[in-house]
């Protein structure tokens, strides 16, 4: 077993995930189960990160909404990139509540034409 997120130097805590869920039929197989950092593994459980693929080297992993914070800056540099993460969540989040609305539009009945799909 390997460890897969990149940067992480934990030693200590470290837990087995399974890729595939044991829920969902994943195994105890060696292609099924990494290492990860107590840490990385409950954001990795609370939508924070997402990892697919085949251990040992198949796994890709990725934030959600970026990585972490840097350690070490200084507070107004740390509170202009919350800033711009968080706009950068809100541009994601809006656009997608647009496509959403523009398809419930196009697919909402109107009275003059009846219920969509209805000849």
């Amino acid at each position: 077993m390997s460890r897969h997120i990149t940067g992480c130097r934990s030693a200590r805590n470290l837990d087995i995930h399974h890729i595939v869920p044991q829920a969902q039929g994943g195994k105890h197989e060696l292609w099924n189960v990494t290492l990860l950092c107590s840490g990385h593994h409950a954001a990795l459980h609370d939508g924070l990160l997402v990892m697919q693929g085949q251990a040992p080297y198949g796994i890709q992993v990725h934030w959600v909404y970026g990585p972490p914070l840097p350690v070490g800056l200084d507070p107004e540099a740390r509170q202009a990139l919350i800033r711009e993460r968080i706009a950068k969540i809100f541009e994601q989040v809006s656009s997608t509540t647009d496509s959403l609305a523009e398809a419930r539009e196009c697919t909402r009945p109107s009275r003059d034409r009846g219920p969509v799909g209805v000849t």
